[in-house]
């Protein structure tokens, strides 16, 4: 990303399930720098691609209607702009300190230093092989663990 991107422009393409791959293809031949893929509940899928603001957004809609010439069925959406914005701290702040039976809390590491009172710390960094302590599976594992662990 350069670092004087204020905002970003986005196209949001549409298409029938199964067809990802065509609309991986268009993002990437009209110069796409990221993509986000989404199903939509009613059927389909829909792919937001995002540009980088340096160039004009009808640029990348000309980049883009010129891929579609090969793919009758996929559609353009919609699009706009998008502000820069520091993702890293939303990131963080989707995984808030979560309690877990009576004794433990499960935090990330980010978290240290604001552990609640009278509750063991379990810190799990997110996206690492253990996940993010969020998962029942992991919680059952904990509560089961209350009896066998000892602050």
């Amino acid at each position: 990303m350069i670092k004087n991107d204020s905002y970003w422009w986005y196209i949001t393409l549409s298409a029938d399930d199964g067809q990802e791959e065509a609309l991986f293809s268009i993002a990437d031949i009209s110069g796409s720098i990221g993509t986000e893929l989404q199903e939509i509940p009613s059927g389909g899928i829909r792919l937001r691609a995002y540009y980088r603001s340096s160039e004009d957004l009808h640029y990348w809609k000309a980049n883009i209607l010129d891929a579609l010439k090969e793919w009758d069925n996929v559609k353009i959406e919609d699009f706009g702009k998008i502000e820069n914005q520091p993702w890293n701290v939303a990131a963080e702040e989707a995984f808030p300190p979560l309690p877990v039976g009576r004794s433990m809390v499960v935090l990330a590491p980010w978290h240290k230093g604001t552990e609640p009172e009278g509750l063991i710390p379990l810190y799990i960094n997110p996206g690492s092989a253990f996940g993010t302590g969020y998962h029942e599976s992991t919680q059952i594992v904990l509560e089961l663990m209350e009896d066998f662990v000892k602050p």
